[in-house]
């Protein structure tokens, strides 16, 4: 290797470094799993960077291949041949999830476990093999280590210790992301050091013309993808929050209040309202918190209720006057979540001070708190029920799934889910394993699975039998 080769990998691996910051920047701002809650201009956009940030890794891949063999460090060469491997097979898999084909969700966690058993052979390579006798290259190997073995252990036994209680798995997966972003800056400084031990040597390389212009032209392609699919991600995260509400939505949430609750916290929480048909103070009146699906999210108060099919049926004149309720629908800002994320990104608190709010002012039925919604609403759903178990009298969650740990608390609360077995965002398992574990614990969930149907079954929910009669029959003993 000549000091050429060395200049374009530490170029390339500066490249790497940026991507990655910039990717984990955006984490940051948004939550690590900003993606599942938003639209497919922005899954596509994420996509299209990831495959970005994945060409250029595997490109400073191939410069550490060519060092190990040049240096004949071969535990390391085959090593990182595999890692290598493990990242892109990851990759195509995470692409695959980014374009809707959920059913291969299940191939998510060996993938993933693969990746960094991958990399923890790679760190033993770096430590104890001839490579580490290069202090760079063996502290790359202990960082790469302490990453891979938080990633592991979290994926083979923290997700069911207390200790996640006090150490979110968020804040893991982030730290590992920012190790794994910096490890290159290590074998930057280990190719600046053997560059510099060239230093006065001649480099007589008659192929040095033509590979360097085969490097230069690589190098460019790069900067043009990372600049070019960059800016198209950012520009599409920035749109997202500026979306204005149609005239679609506007119209639909025409008939409800909107108003703003003022948390304890000070955080506020934007909402609609719908009042009974000849609301009479004297009477009790059930609730019905309508949870949006992810593409609701914002701040304008307007879009939830398009959001929320079952409070734009339930707001319909018929039946407001069939089933006198009050309609709740409060509005998720972006990059926040109904609830079960760490790093202070949940709201539900907020919603339930501002229902309790609401039965201080109104005459509402405390034994008639029912709940419902679809995907990113039906897993707030399943998780109201979840964590405050004994609160709704009912509880209607479609497209979603849930935590089965938790289901054991769920075997006296009525639930009726939905799910489409054709469904390619929200993986049908979610609701299935749901449904089993609720009722192998003595529960009596109900569930209806509709064999060609999709992520968007509404119409076929709505048709069912009884279903709303079902719902307004319910009440907390």
């Amino acid at each position: 290797m000549d000091r050429k080769i060395y200049k374009f990998a530490n170029i390339f691996l500066t490249l790497i470094v940026i991507s990655a910051v910039f990717d984990r920047v955006i984490q940051l701002w948004m939550g690590m799993d900003f993606v599942g809650e938003r639209g497919l201009a922005t899954r596509n956009s994420f996509k299209n960077w990831y495959i970005v940030e994945h060409i250029v890794s595997l490109a400073g891949a191939i410069f550490l291949i060519i060092y190990f063999h040049h240096k004949k460090y071969w535990i390391s060469f085959w090593a990182v041949i595999i890692a290598a491997l493990a990242t892109v097979s990851l990759g195509l898999v995470v692409c695959l999830l980014l374009s809707r084909y959920q059913e291969l969700q299940s191939l998510y966690p060996p993938f993933r476990f693969g990746y960094q058993g991958a990399y923890l052979l790679l760190s033993i390579s770096l430590i104890f093999s001839e490579a580490g006798t290069r202090p760079w290259l063996k502290w790359a190997g202990i960082l790469y280590g302490v990453a891979a073995i938080i990633a592991l252990s979290s994926h083979l036994y923290l997700e069911n210790s207390s200790l996640l209680k006090k150490i979110p798995l968020e804040n893991l997966n982030l730290t590992v992301a920012w190790i794994y972003s910096l490890v290159p800056i290590l074998f930057i400084l280990n190719f600046s050091d053997e560059s510099k031990r060239l230093i006065g040597e001649k480099q007589n390389n008659p192929k040095r013309l033509i590979y360097g212009n085969w490097l230069n032209i690589s190098l460019l392609v790069c900067l043009v993808l990372i600049v070019w699919r960059g800016y198209g991600l950012f520009n599409v995260l920035n749109l997202d929050e500026q979306k204005e509400a149609s005239q679609h939505a506007m119209e639909a949430a025409r008939p409800f209040l909107a108003k703003t609750y003022l948390g304890k916290q000070g955080e506020t929480l934007n909402y609609r309202l719908l009042i009974p048909v000849n609301y009479d103070s004297n009477k009790k009146y059930p609730i019905v918190v309508c949870l949006h699906h992810g593409g609701a999210h914002g701040n304008d108060n307007i879009m939830q209720v398009d959001g929320s099919d079952m409070a734009k049926f339930l707001s319909k004149e018929e039946n407001r006057i069939k089933y006198p309720a009050f309609l709740f629908v409060p509005q998720c800002p972006l990059y926040k979540y109904w609830g079960g994320m760490p790093r202070g990104r949940n709201i539900d608190s907020l919603v339930l001070e501002a229902i309790a709010s609401l039965e201080g002012k109104y005459s509402i039925d405390s034994k008639r708190r029912y709940i419902g919604g679809t995907s990113g609403g039906g897993f707030g759903t399943w998780y109201f029920i979840s964590s405050r178990p004994g609160m709704f009298a009912a509880a209607i969650p479609m497209c979603s799934g849930g935590d089965t740990r938790s289901a054991f608390k769920l075997t006296r609360t009525p639930i009726w889910a939905f799910h489409g077995a054709l469904d390619k965002m929200v993986p049908v398992q979610g609701t299935r394993q749901m449904i089993e574990t609720i009722n192998k614990g003595g529960g009596q969930a109900r569930y209806t699975e509709y064999p060609d149907g999709d992520h968007y079954i509404w119409e076929k929910v709505i048709g069912t039998p009884g279903l709303m009669d079902w719902l307004f029959e319910q009440k907390r003993q």
